[in-house]
């Protein structure tokens, strides 16, 4: 579990808020249950998921465990998923 806001990948992800470094990166961040089941029923796939379990709703579990499957998988802290979530009241999930 990813608990410390110095973390390399997590220092990555906050990059990842600036447009350039994405482009820069060819990389796309998707943050929200309801983005990621659009994304993955359009065929997206992903290369990372980050789940907060302390956000993420017991409704969304099973969902959650199958894109974890198909991807590398870090459970990190409420206070570093607050961190990097760039909405508010974000519902611990993000690829």
């Amino acid at each position: 579990m990813i608990t410390s806001r110095a973390n390399p990948k997590i220092k990555q992800l906050l990059q990842l808020q600036k447009p350039r470094e994405r482009r820069a990166q060819g990389i796309v961040v998707i943050e929200g249950m309801r983005e990621l089941r659009r994304a993955a029923a359009s065929g997206w796939s992903f290369t990372e998921l980050y789940i907060c379990d302390e956000l993420l709703k017991l409704a969304d579990r099973n969902f959650a465990e199958e894109l974890a499957k198909q991807c590398r998988t870090e459970r990190i802290s409420r206070e570093v998923f607050e961190h990097i979530a760039y909405r508010e009241n974000s519902d611990g999930i993000l690829a």
